[in-house]
C-alpha cells in the first residue's frame, strides 16, 4: 500500500462516520458520512457471531465482550500488542505519532509469548472485554482464535483501503483467512529454514559451497567437528534442531511427509517422512551427545551473547531470514552466505514459509480506528523500516523490489532468489489445531533427542493426541 493510502485528518473523520465540521460533536451520534468514504455497512459492526463471547465466558454476562463501538472523531489512543521489544520501536513510534499527532497516538505493549499466546493473556483479555486494539501474532494461531470468535473479520475494513490480496504472498493470505473471511493483514511471510554457511570454514576445508543433500551434510563431520583432549566440544558442523524452532517440520517435509491435509483433515505425524526427520536429528544428537552439545551451545551464548554460528563455532545453521540483523550486529566480521536448505536424497525441495499478520480482536472498542492505525503502519516506507530492522521478508510483494534491501543487508537478494516462485508454500496448512500440532511434535522431538522415548513411540503418541484435538475441534464446530 503506497503512501497515498494514508488518510488525512479530514479523511479520517469521514471514515469514522462524521464530517470534519462535526468533530466537536463526537460524543453525540455521528453524522452520516458521504457514500464515497463510508465503510460498508458490515464494517461498522461485527457480525453477530464475531461479537459473541467465547464459550468459556458465555455464562458470565460480566465477562462478555462489548459490542464493537463506533469510532470516535476525537484524537484516539491505540494500543497494539507485539511479541518482543525492538531497538527501533522508539524512533519508529515517534515518527508515527509526530506524523499523526492531530488524530492518533499509538503505543506498543510487549507481551512475551504473544505469538502463540502461550501465556493465555490474549484470550483472557478478549474474555474480559479489554483486548488490545490490535495484535501482531503468528498466522498459525489465527485459525484457532477465529474459530473461537476471538477475532473480528477484517474484509470490509480492508476494502476501504483498497487492499489487494493479489499483491501479497499467496500463502500469507491463505494463512490469514478462516472460514472464507480475512482475519489478518499480513506484515511478513518468511523463509523459515534456509542454510547459513560459514565461508571461511568451508573454503578452508576445500569447499566452495555446502553440499546439496542432507546426507552429504552428515558426511562433513570429519571436516568441522572438533573436541578437546578431555572430550569437550570445541566446534560443530551442524545442530539441526537449533535455529528455527520447527526445523523438524522442514526436515519432515523434505523427507516427503505432508504432515497435515487441510482438505481431508488427515494427520500424518506418524509418517515415514517425520520418522526420517527425527532419525536424522537423532544421528546428530548421538554424534555429539545431546547434553554435551546443549552445554556447548549454552556456554557459547553465555560467553559471547551470540549464537554458536555467529561466534564462528558452527559451520552450518538452519534458520530463517530473521537471523541476519543479529549476525550483522553481533558478528560484523563473520563471512557467511545463505543457500536453499539441502534436500533429502532423491526427494524434491520443500519450502517452509510462515508469517505474522496484524489482527483485530473481538471486543475492540473502536475497530475502524484500529484498522486505520494498522493501515498507517502498512505503508511501503514503514513496512520497509520494520522488516529490514527485524529481518522479515514482507508479505506485501511490491516493497520487495525496493533497492534499499541490498543496502540493509547484502544477503537479501539471495533470500529473494530462494523464495521466488514459492509464494504459495507454507510449513503447516491452516487449521484451528495448529497449536496442538506443533506442541505435540516438539514434545516428540524432545523425547527422541533426550532418549526418553523411541521414535515410533513418541510419534504414535503425538499422532494420537493431535487426532483427539482435531476430533474435539470438529465436535465444537471449530472447523466451520
Amino acid at each position: 500500500m503506497s503512501k497515498a493510502n494514508v488518510l488525512s485528518r479530514r479523511q479520517f473523520l469521514q471514515f469514522a462516520g462524521v464530517g470534519a465540521s462535526a468533530a466537536v460533536l463526537a460524543a453525540c451520534a455521528p453524522a452520516q458520512a458521504p457514500a464515497a468514504t463510508q465503510a460498508p455497512a458490515q464494517a461498522t459492526q461485527a457480525p453477530a457471531e464475531a461479537t459473541q463471547a467465547p464459550a468459556a465466558t458465555q455464562a458470565a454476562e460480566a465477562t462478555k465482550a462489548p459490542e464493537a463501538a463506533q469510532p470516535s472523531a476525537k484524537k484516539v489512543k491505540l494500543t497494539f500488542w507485539v511479541e518482543w521489544q525492538q531497538p527501533f520501536y522508539e524512533e519508529y513510534l515517534k515518527s508515527f505519532n509526530d506524523e499523526f499527532a492531530s488524530d492518533m497516538e499509538l503505543e506498543f505493549v510487549v507481551v512475551e509469548g504473544l505469538g502463540g499466546d502461550s501465556s493465555g493473556k490474549f484470550m483472557a483479555a478478549v474474555a474480559g472485554g479489554n483486548p488490545p486494539d490490535s495484535l501482531l501474532a503468528w498466522a498459525d494461531s489465527l485459525p484457532g482464535w477465529a474459530a473461537r470468535k476471538a477475532l473480528l473479520p477484517m474484509d470490509d475494513y480492508l476494502a476501504t483501503f483498497g487492499f489487494k490480496k493479489e499483491e501479497y504472498a499467496e500463502a500469507s493470505i491463505k494463512a490469514s483467512t478462516w472460514a472464507g473471511s480475512l482475519y489478518g493483514w499480513p506484515l511478513d511471510w518468511d523463509p523459515d529454514c534456509m542454510l547459513y554457511w560459514n565461508v571461511d570454514m568451508l573454503q578452508g576445508a576445500g569447499l566452495e559451497a555446502p553440499p546439496k543433500t542432507l546426507e552429504e551434510l552428515w558426511d562433513l563431520r570429519s571436516k568441522f567437528d572438533k573436541k578437546a583432549a578431555n572430550g569437550d566440544i570445541e566446534q560443530v558442523t551442524l545442530v539441526p534442531w537449533d535455529g528455527w524452532y520447527f526445523n523438524c517440520f522442514a526436515l519432515a517435509h523434505n523427507f516427503g511427509s505432508k504432515l497435515y491435509d487441510a482438505a481431508t483433515r488427515e494427520i500424518t505425524i506418524n509418517s515415514d517422512g517425520m520418522k526420517q526427520a527425527l532419525q536424522y536429528e537423532k544421528m546428530w544428537a548421538d554424534n555429539y551427545g545431546y547434553e554435551k552439545v546443549s552445554a556447548f551451545q549454552s556456554g557459547i551464548s553465555a560467553a559471547t551473547q551470540n549464537s554458536t554460528f555467529g561466534a564462528g563455532k558452527c559451520a552450518l545453521w538452519m534458520i530463517g531470514d530473521w537471523a541476519m540483523p543479529g549476525l550483522a550486529k553481533n558478528s560484523p566480521n563473520l563471512k557467511y552466505e545463505i543457500e536453499q536448505l539441502p534436500v533429502a536424497q532423491g526427494k524434491p525441495y520443500f519450502h517452509c514459509g510462515s508469517g505474522w499478520p496484524w489482527m483485530l480482536p473481538k471486543g475492540v472498542k473502536d475497530p475502524k480506528s484500529a484498522v486505520l492505525g494498522i493501515s498507517r503502519l502498512m505503508t511501503k516506507e514503514r513496512v520497509l523500516t520494520w522488516c529490514q530492522a527485524i529481518g522479515w521478508q514482507p508479505a506485501w510483494l511490491p516493497p520487495r523490489d525496493d533497492p534499499s534491501w541490498a543496502k540493509a543487508d547484502a544477503h537479501w537478494p539471495k533470500v529473494f532468489e530462494i523464495v521466488k516462485g514459492r509464494e504459495a508454500d507454507t510449513w503447516l496448512e491452516p487449521s484451528p489445531i495448529c497449536t496442538a500440532f506443533w506442541n505435540e511434535v516438539k514434545n516428540a522431538e524432545n523425547q527422541v533427542l533426550t532418549g526418553q522415548k523411541g521414535i515410533d513411540e513418541a510419534l504414535a503418541t503425538a499422532q494420537k493426541n493431535v487426532e483427539k484435538a482435531r476430533d474435539d475441534a470438529i465436535k465444537a464446530g471449530s472447523f466451520g
